[in-house]
């Protein structure tokens, strides 16, 4: 299989992207796990092939937040967002 071959096949594979939630989402940061549960299951309702799931510092941590996405979904590609977010992290982190 060519490369671009593969990268059409994953495009596919992973359709629309149904966003990020979590640290990137403003008020979807602090929101009830029941409410998270309906998030997922409305962004795959609409077809959305995958869902970036983030973090922020004081926030629930990514992999409880892809643990309730998981739960949610049946066809859903889900992704952590935590690198994507390190570089606007790293002063509150590091205490910068």
């Amino acid at each position: 299989m060519t490369a671009s071959a593969l990268v059409e096949q994953t495009r596919r594979r992973l359709g629309p992207v149904g966003g990020v939630f979590g640290a990137g989402a403003g008020a979807l940061g602090g929101i009830p796990v029941a409410e998270e549960r309906h998030f997922v299951a409305g962004v795959e309702r609409l077809g959305y092939g995958s869902l970036g799931v983030g973090e922020g510092v004081g926030g629930k941590d990514v992999f409880a937040r892809l643990g309730v996405a998981l739960a949610e979904t049946e066809r859903l590609v889900l992704a952590a967002e935590t690198l994507a977010e390190l570089e606007k992290l790293a002063p509150a982190v590091m205490g910068e």
